[in-house]
């Protein structure tokens, strides 16, 4: 029998690494669209990275379905595919569904208490 995924779980239950996160921060705070070599510039100011690592990544969330890679220029160009509140809430939604057996107090107890 398939197992079939439910719309809101686009990334599963592995959810996203730092490294991704990190590019995430960069792309949603420039609210533009980004090349490869815009964002390694940004992220190579405060950690040492290689320019394949970036691009692995920004593929990476393109795979997820968490980007969009405009294959038209001769760079290929990323923007954001969902808002940083949408992945926000899938992470929530996951987290709930898989870790917490579809309990959501834990999860509301802390939030609440990083007022």
């Amino acid at each position: 029998m398939a197992k079939s995924s439910p719309k809101y779980n686009m990334i599963g239950i592995e959810g996203i690494g730092r490294l991704e996160a990190d590019v995430l921060s960069i792309i949603w705070k420039h609210d533009k669209s980004l090349t490869v070599r815009d964002i390694y510039e940004e992220m190579r100011d405060s950690r040492k990275i290689a320019y394949t690592t970036v691009m692995t990544v920004l593929n990476n969330l393109t795979d997820k379905g968490i980007l969009k890679q405009d294959k038209t220029a001769t760079a290929y160009v990323y923007s954001p595919k969902v808002s940083n509140e949408e992945l926000a809430q899938n992470l929530c939604q996951v987290i709930v569904d898989k870790l917490l057996f579809g309990k959501a107090a834990p999860l509301t107890s802390y939030f609440a208490g990083k007022r």
